[in-house]
């Protein structure tokens, strides 16, 4: 009985103590604005129409090793966005009506969204496999800031209000 009482205390310090990464949004003037836990093949997208062509375009990064890595950009235009020579691993194909690039592509400490409004930008976030966040009706003309952290599982408080 011992025994299985030690090997399930060890088991729950393990847990206590094991390393998680988690996203981190933050607004410029209030805070922290969202955490989420990011384990291994949790994505989150983001979704706006380019300043110039307004064309859609599509982003999806992962969190890892505390970095914000872009993992895959869609993009409708030559014009919005498209890489004119990919990284090293990045691979390039069309999917219907998307110019598409996947792979390794940028590894950032901080991503930082200017969002939109109604009109340009339209700027949205999807977090794994969760619906669509319009963005541009909270935050129209600011900045968010996407960080990546490594944290304790035990510790790692979230806060999960939709942005």
């Amino acid at each position: 009985m011992t025994r299985h009482a030690a090997l399930l205390l060890l088991g729950l310090a393990a847990l206590w103590l094991w390393p998680v990464d988690v996203l981190v949004v933050r607004t410029g003037e209030a805070g922290i604005a969202r955490e989420e836990l990011m384990p291994l093949g949790r994505v989150f997208a983001t979704r706006y129409l380019h300043s110039v062509q307004l064309s859609p375009v599509e982003d999806v990064y992962v969190v890892r090793d505390g970095l914000v890595r872009q993992w895959r950009g869609k993009v409708q235009s030559q014009n919005a966005g498209l890489p004119t020579v990919l990284p090293e691993r990045t691979r390039f194909y069309l999917e219907g009506p998307w110019l598409v690039f996947e792979g390794r592509l940028p590894a950032l400490g901080e991503l930082v969204l200017r969002v939109g409004d109604a009109v340009l930008g339209r700027n949205c976030l999807r977090i794994g496999g969760g619906e669509w966040e319009a963005l541009y009706e909270a935050f129209a003309g600011r900045r968010l800031y996407f960080s990546a952290e490594r944290r304790v599982f035990g510790t790692a408080r979230l806060t999960r209000r939709k942005l």
